[in-house]
């Protein structure tokens, strides 16, 4: 029997994390992106950088031109798949929100949570898939391990990185000279000049380069970046924290001329917890820098998961969509959920198939700037 005093429930809190994601937002999904199959492939044609030569006048030859070669490339998708099972008694236990002296409506109940799961398993497949995105424009690569430390899902994109130096025009380096946390040793914009240079020998134009704290820190500290910040007010650069960044998860520092490249740039220190260290952890680590043509794509695909037909006397819940595609959002995961034959049990299955395609990977250069 309750007490004399008199209690009210004012709200039940439930925390959502609005982590920034912006290396997925670099990928874009359009609709041929979805897929039924077990592959994806993609048809990749090189144009390089040749200019048309004359001939010596009018009535020479012409000059035989090369047909465009290309090479197909075939990938595997990864699989997130969580498993949630409730049994019926744990369903009459109280909701969060919910007044204790309410008797207790299973379909309510079922509902709440099977839903409040799925935000808590969107929000899991998104980190998942910034953590892939994050891979790939920073190493070329996805190396995906579980809270065993066991290789899950690697895939080798195979970026330019030979011999990770500068001087060889690879795309995955590291400087030469460390820049200094005073500024007094590194060149930091001779070293992203070259790199942008590396670039653009691929036939792309670097327009945006987003560093990691540390390195954003040695950058602004160089005299030679605080130079050309203030040289006879000429305007080669700006330190402005203002503005949009891709999909909104960045935070601006501003623009510079670097190599001739007019280059916004950014910041992004969003962490995620690492499965199997436990340890937070940096999409972007703080010692590297990556560079990037925003005209140049980038895709994240999803492949659906095969389902069988659900067996005869198998309670399907009616209220839950099999298959959620929100390619404006860069979303796309399958729900089953079903209770068991004997009544006592509600399964939930949520899963997904993602991959996060560098289409144009020589696009998309980084550099480790300190050790």
């Amino acid at each position: 029997m309750s007490d004399e005093g008199t209690i009210k429930l004012i709200k039940a809190y439930e925390q959502r994390m609005s982590r920034q994601r912006a290396f997925s937002a670099l990928f874009s999904s359009p609709p041929e992106n979805f897929h039924s199959t077990d592959k994806v492939e993609i048809d990749v044609i090189r144009n390089g950088q040749e200019i048309a030569i004359p001939v010596p006048n009018m009535d020479a030859g012409p000059r035989n031109m090369s047909a465009d070669d290309f090479v197909n490339k075939a990938f595997t998708p990864t699989v997130f798949n969580y498993n949630l099972n409730m049994s019926a008694a744990n369903l009459r236990t109280r909701e969060p929100g919910v007044d204790p002296y309410t008797d207790p409506v299973w379909a309510t109940a079922a509902t709440r949570r099977v839903f409040r799961l799925l935000r808590k398993a969107e929000t899991m497949f998104r980190d998942g898939i910034e953590l892939m995105c994050s891979q790939v424009m920073t190493t070329g690569q996805i190396a995906l391990v579980d809270d065993g430390n066991n290789s899950i899902f690697a895939l080798n994109y195979e970026p330019k990185d030979a011999t990770g130096t500068l001087a060889s025009g690879d795309l995955i380096v590291t400087v030469g000279t460390e820049w200094a946390t005073d500024g007094s040793a590194g060149e930091p914009l001779s070293d992203c000049g070259t790199l942008f240079g590396n670039v653009a020998a691929c036939g792309y134009d670097v327009t945006d380069m987003c560093l990691g704290g540390t390195a954003l820190e040695r950058f602004l500290e160089n005299p030679k970046v605080q130079t050309q910040m203030n040289l006879l007010r000429a305007n080669f650069g700006d330190i402005t924290p203002q503005g949009q960044a891709p999909g909104g998860g960045m935070a601006r520092v501003g623009r510079m001329i670097i190599g001739g490249y007019d280059v916004r740039l950014w910041s992004y220190n969003a962490t995620y917890k690492h499965p199997y260290t436990g340890s937070v952890t940096r999409y972007l680590p703080a010692n590297k820098i990556v560079a990037w043509d925003a005209n140049a794509p980038r895709d994240l695909t999803w492949g659906e998961i095969p389902l069988l037909p659900a067996p005869p006397g198998q309670q399907q819940l009616s209220f839950v969509p099999s298959r959620m595609s929100y390619g404006d959002r860069g979303m796309d995961f399958q729900v089953t959920a079903y209770v068991t034959q004997d009544r006592k049990n509600l399964v939930v299955n949520i899963g997904c198939r993602p991959l996060a395609i560098p289409t144009a990977i020589d696009s998309i250069a980084c550099m480790t700037v300190h050790s």
